[in-house]
C-alpha cells in the first residue's frame, strides 16, 4: 500500500506484512554491513562514526546494484532507536531535481507474530524541478520502496536457514617488506583481470568488496567477499574475507567450508602475488 502527501515534502509510504518477529526485521535494516550477503541488490556498506553525534547516530555509506548493472554509491546520517525499534535516515542530493531526502523505517509486531513495516520518505524538490521530473523521481521512489520491502519480507521469513545456510571464512598473508599501496594497486589489477561476474566497490583505497551477480554456482544463493590491506612492520598484511550461502538442499555447510577456504588461499595468493597465506 502507497500514498504520497502534497506537502512542503512530499511523502511516499510503504507498508508491508512480514510472518517473522520484529527483532529479526528490525537488524536486518539496522546491520547494513551484512545486507550484502542477503539481500539481492546490496553491494557493500560501510558504518562511519560521527563525533558529536546522539548515541545511535551515525553515516552509513553504501554500494547498491542497479537493475542496469551499474553501481550507485551514496552516504547518508541515521539515527536509530533500539528501543522504539525505528531507523531515521536522511540524505542530500541524489538526482539533481531533489534538494534532499528524508526517511523513517518503523517495526510493529502483532499478537499473531506478524510484524508491520512502514518506510516513509519525504522527499524536497529543488524549486525548478517540472512536474515531469518530480513524477519519475516519485515513481522511483515507490518502485524502490516495494522492491525494498519485498526484499526483506522474503530474507526475514527465511531468516534461521539462511543463517544456517551461510558459511564465512577469513585468511591472511603477509608480503614480506612490501608496502600497503603498491600492493592495493595490484589487488586492483587482479579483480580487474579475474573479476568477471563479480561486481565490485573499492573503499578508502584500503579495501575491495566484491558480490558476485553472475554464473553463481547452481548450488549457492549468494557469495561475496572482501580484500583488506594494511601495513605492518613485516610488509603488507592482505586478508580475504569470504562468504557463501548454500541453497536449500545444498551441499553441508562442513563440506562448503573446506572447498571455500581452499578456494579462499588460491585466490589469496594470486591477487596479492605471493606464497605465503600465514591462515586464518
Amino acid at each position: 500500500m502507497r500514498s504520497t502527501a502534497g506537502t512542503a515534502s512530499q511523502v511516499v509510504v510503504d507498508r508491508v506484512s512480514v510472518a517473522a518477529p520484529a527483532g529479526v526485521c528490525f537488524d536486518l535494516v539496522r546491520r547494513v554491513e551484512s545486507a550484502p550477503q542477503f539481500f539481492a541488490s546490496h553491494l557493500h556498506a560501510e558504518v562511519r562514526a560521527d563525533a558529536g553525534r546522539a548515541e545511535g547516530a551515525d553515516t552509513v555509506e553504501r554500494w547498491v546494484l542497479q537493475p542496469d548493472g551499474e553501481v550507485r554509491h551514496w552516504a547518508a546520517r541515521r539515527a536509530v532507536d533500539m528501543a522504539g525499534r525505528t531507523v531515521a535516515f536522511a540524505h542530500e542530493g541524489g538526482v539533481p531535481a531533489v534538494v534532499s531526502t528524508r526517511g523513517r523505517w518503523s517495526f510493529v509486531e502483532t499478537a499473531e507474530g506478524v510484524t508491520e513495516v512502514r518506510l516513509e520518505h519525504a522527499l524536497t524538490f529543488a524549486e525548478d524541478a517540472g512536474e515531469e521530473d518530480r513524477a519519475a523521481v516519485l515513481a522511483g521512489v515507490e518502485r524502490g520502496g516495494s522492491v525494498q520491502l519485498g526484499q526483506l519480507r522474503e530474507v526475514a521469513e527465511a531468516w534461521p536457514g539462511l543463517v544456517a545456510r551461510t558459511v564465512r571464512v577469513r585468511v591472511r598473508a603477509v608480503v614480506s617488506g612490501a608496502r600497503a599501496v603498491p600492493v592495493f594497486e595490484r589487488l586492483l589489477g587482479a579483480a580487474e583481470v579475474y573479476g568477471a561476474g563479480w561486481a565490485r566497490a573499492v573503499v578508502d583505497d584500503r579495501a575491495i568488496a566484491l558480490k558476485r551477480v553472475g554464473g553463481l554456482d547452481g548450488r549457492l544463493e549468494a557469495a561475496t567477499a572482501r580484500f583488506d590491506v594494511a601495513e605492518t612492520p613485516e610488509g603488507a598484511e592482505v586478508v580475504l574475507s569470504a562468504a557463501v550461502t548454500v541453497a536449500d538442499g545444498g551441499p553441508a555447510p562442513a563440506v562448503v567450508e573446506r572447498w571455500l577456504r581452499a578456494g579462499a588461499v588460491r585466490a589469496l595468493r594470486r591477487a596479492a602475488g605471493t606464497q605465503a597465506v600465514v591462515g586464518a
